[in-house]
């Protein structure tokens, strides 16, 4: 079935910003990175650091075309960081790692090349504690590549 739709790539990379909010407390501004190795596939790394803390996630994503420059995406991935202060409740110092499952919607325009995403999902804490929470991410981007 998934075979029988075209897959027309908005981009090939796009480079910006990503916000999250987080129940679990871990509410982030990060340098973004998403891109295409093999249509409909892509990898999202994401990257912040604080006065306290500095945290990486890696995603895979499954990315399907809607309509007028519009695509869904779904996937998931591992996230891990460091703080040194009490910035993660119940956290204090050391290392923390998870992992993050996203379902979401982007958009290309075609008179910029700007690409601005929205998602959100389960994420969940297993290092050095186990604790469910949910996420919601914002992303804006500078899209380059194929079109």
């Amino acid at each position: 079935m998934l075979g029988s739709h075209a897959f027309a790539q908005q981009y090939k990379t796009a480079v910006g910003i990503k916000g999250d909010w987080s129940t679990l407390n871990i509410d982030m501004a990060q340098f973004s990175v998403k891109h295409f190795f093999a249509a409909p596939n892509a990898f999202e790394v994401n990257f912040g650091a604080g006065r306290r803390f500095i945290w990486l996630e890696g995603l895979y994503l499954y990315n399907h075309p809607l309509k007028n420059n519009f695509d869904w995406y779904a996937g998931g991935g591992l996230d891990l960081g460091y703080t040194n202060g009490r910035v993660f409740s119940p956290i204090t110092n050391g290392f923390w790692g998870g992992a993050t499952g996203v379902f979401g919607v982007e958009h290309t325009f075609d008179f910029i090349p700007i690409n601005v995403a929205l998602d959100a999902g389960p994420t969940f804490r297993m290092i050095p504690d186990f604790e469910l929470g949910f996420k919601v991410g914002f992303a804006a981007r500078y899209a380059f590549g194929a079109r």
